[in-house]
């Protein structure tokens, strides 16, 4: 059984309930996705007061989230899959795709993904699977001048926002990285000199 806060009724924190809910299968155009994150934003609050009408109770907040798509309603998929968990979302991620799609793979939090058979694209739909890395999107002046620009661009926009979530100093490294494997940070972590 699948657990998520929800409201019976509106009012303060109290009205938060943890509860069992039944998810069910994804219908046409949707998918499941099993949260990972979720955010916390002041339209929780006023959603939770009945500022900002719900409709009918009960209901679970919240408007973002992060996760892994464990199905997909219609059994058309997703065009592109971005997985940065890797071995243990592997299968659930190529699943996730449609004919033709993409599995853009870019982290290893589970563990690498290892003794991969090519063979399961074409089975799957004659899929692509992409590893990208830093290096090679910074492989030369211009590659990189083009990325930074991007970058710089969707930061000044306010589109993206950096969040520096710890500093340490640089002579605390050591710390920084054992408390980064403990997965004791959040945003960016910075060294300072």
């Amino acid at each position: 059984m699948t657990k998520a806060i929800r409201i019976h009724a509106h009012g303060g924190p109290e009205e938060l309930k943890w509860e069992d809910v039944d998810v069910g299968d994804p219908g046409p155009g949707e998918v499941r996705l099993k949260h990972t994150a979720v955010g916390l934003n002041f339209i929780d609050v006023y959603q939770r007061t009945g500022l900002y009408p719900l409709g009918d109770l009960p209901k679970t907040l919240g408007m973002e989230g992060a996760g892994v798509i464990e199905a997909v309603g219609d059994g058309t998929g997703v065009p592109v899959s971005y997985d940065s968990i890797g071995q243990a979302t592997l299968d659930a991620s190529l699943d996730s795709l449609a004919p033709c799609g993409t599995l853009v793979t870019f982290g290893n939090a589970s563990g690498p993904i290892t003794d991969f058979n090519p063979g399961i694209l074409g089975l799957k739909g004659s899929l692509y699977m992409q590893r990208p890395t830093l290096a090679t999107y910074t492989r030369n002046r211009q590659v990189l001048d083009e990325c930074a620009g991007d970058l710089i661009d969707v930061v000044s926009s306010g589109a993206v926002k950096i969040t520096v979530g710890q500093t340490y100093p640089l002579a605390e490294t050591a710390q920084a990285h054992r408390d980064l494997e403990a997965r004791n940070t959040t945003g960016s972590t910075v060294l300072m000199p």
